[in-house]
């Protein structure tokens, strides 16, 4: 795939193809990693608070290489965010019915066979509420951070959305993808007043899905109702 830069004659643009090819990828994504590589260093050097949740989207979207932990570690363990999350008091805690039942209408409206309210803390969540998911997927996609969709979810502060996760650079390396667990996931956060991300209401699927508006709008509704209860003392 050939690609034009401004400045590139010819032979700059053959060195570049070659370069891709060497690594194994199309021009446009070798272009595009090291774009995130200089927007990374520009945002360390001029906006260094805000380089965190910059790593997080861009590990998200597969872009990033030696950043991802750093990224997303940074996010997650912001102290003003885990001080909401301890201030919920239900963290450490095992899953509650209100939630479990949240997680059941939240999938039931999808039309999805699971979801989950999970909190996320700075290495590990705590799920609160659940549907669907058997003992087999639970211990991995749920409990631990290494294969966790939710920590993009809270790190962005903002919606995940993934129709098939088997093409996404990133998540299709994920054991729970690989073995047909988790290949549709949509997961959108859960946030204080203060602006808080503390954890993600999500649903998911064993099949690829084309989550529309209508989904996303749904499950921003209940994921409202989510957290008036997390916050409400």
């Amino acid at each position: 795939m050939s690609i034009s830069l401004p400045g590139f004659d010819n032979w700059l643009t053959e060195r570049l193809e070659e370069c891709a090819d060497d690594s194994g990828e199309r021009v446009d994504i070798y272009v595009a990693r090291a774009v995130a590589a200089q927007m990374i260093s520009d945002c360390e050097r001029t906006h260094g608070a805000s380089a965190g949740k910059l790593k997080a989207r861009l590990s998200q979207s597969g872009l990033s290489g030696e950043t991802v932990a750093d990224g997303i570690s940074s996010v997650l363990s912001d102290l003003r965010r885990l001080q909401a999350l301890q201030s919920t008091g239900l963290a450490d805690m095992s899953p509650e019915p209100a939630y479990s039942r949240l997680a059941f209408t939240a999938a039931d409206a999808l039309g999805a066979p699971a979801a989950a309210v999970v909190l996320v803390g700075a290495d590990r969540q705590f799920v609160k509420g659940i549907h669907g998911f058997d003992s087999t997927s639970l211990p991995t996609h749920l409990d631990g951070l290494e294969e966790s969709f939710d920590k993009y979810v809270v790190a962005n502060g903002s919606l995940v959305r993934v129709d098939d996760a088997r093409q996404h650079p990133l998540f299709k390396r994920y054991s729970v993808v690989t073995e047909g667990h988790v290949t549709a996931y949509l997961g959108v956060p859960l946030i204080d007043r203060a602006g808080n991300a503390v954890g993600a209401l999500s649903v998911s699927d064993s099949a690829p899905r084309q989550w529309s508006p209508g989904h996303i709008q749904v499950l921003e509704d209940l994921a409202g109702v989510a957290t008036l209860r997390i916050f409400a003392a």
